[in-house]
């Protein structure tokens, strides 16, 4: 069994970290109530007429591309209860202070992102970047909770450990922020041969430093891939002088942001 420390020791040198069944009991409630929540939207909406209780079917039938009701679904499922508990959980907080961080504050509501294996649906798969829409400090970190299994078959995210010490790196928008292969701190080969496929399951928690690169890793299964993030920063660690507490406002790629995404991806 791996202990906090040497979780937070890896953590600081990888720039991510993964604790492993911690949250199960609270996705089990979330993965429920969203079910219950997507069979009311697609009955009211004359998508279904008994409920589904295929989570995987489920999603596929509501989350049409380009539908009203699909965005509806996307913006309004942070209000949920079980979404909302995690918000302010106090494993988190704790967590994070046994990470170093002084004064940890979530700064994002919970999300849920559901991913569709389809040729439409490609656009929204990330190529490398950082979550630079997140950063409110230079200790900024993704918590990134998986609400089905997600490794190479299924659908995950792929990470490049270390690479959060190279701090902010040039985006750009096309059609979502991305780093060019011209701007990445290492040549890409390089970092490829390290590349770490994030292997998890339902309550599974896995922090990522927001400066840490990492990219989409597609299905290769006709499966639904979920997870449930949020974002925590040390508040404490917020220097007016470096801007990243203001960045969305004033980071320049954020000016070319294309609108078509909408508030599918977050």
């Amino acid at each position: 069994m791996v202990s906090k420390e040497d979780t937070k020791d890896f953590f600081l040198s990888n720039g991510y970290a993964v604790v492993r069944n911690k949250f199960k009991d609270q996705i089990l409630e979330i993965k429920s109530e969203l079910i219950d929540y997507l069979n009311f939207f697609a009955k009211k909406n004359g998508l279904l007429k008994e409920d589904c209780k295929d989570y995987d079917k489920l999603a596929k039938i509501v989350m049409v591309p380009g539908s009203k009701l699909r965005t509806f679904i996307y913006d309004s499922i942070p209000f949920l209860t079980s979404v909302q508990k995690l918000n302010h959980h106090p494993y988190l907080n704790e967590l994070l202070k046994s990470f170093g961080y002084k004064k940890p504050v979530c700064v994002d509501m919970c999300n849920i992102r559901i991913d569709i294996k389809a040729e439409n649906e490609k656009k929204f798969l990330r190529g490398i970047h950082q979550d630079i829409r997140s950063i409110k400090s230079k200790k900024t970190v993704t918590l990134w909770m998986p609400i089905t299994k997600v490794d190479e078959s299924h659908g995950s995210v792929i990470l490049y450990p270390k690479t959060h010490k190279y701090g902010l790196i040039k985006h750009i928008y096309d059609p979502n922020l991305l780093i060019q292969d011209e701007d990445l701190p290492e040549n890409l080969k390089e970092l490829e041969k390290r590349k770490v496929i994030l292997d998890a399951e339902p309550g599974d928690i896995a922090v990522i430093d927001c400066f840490n690169c990492h990219s989409s890793k597609e299905s290769e299964v006709d499966k639904v891939r979920s997870v449930i993030l949020t974002t925590y920063t040390d508040i404490y660690e917020v220097d007016l002088k470096d801007n990243l507490f203001f960045l969305e406002r004033d980071y320049e790629a954020f000016a070319k942001k294309d609108q078509s995404l909408n508030s599918t991806l977050k």
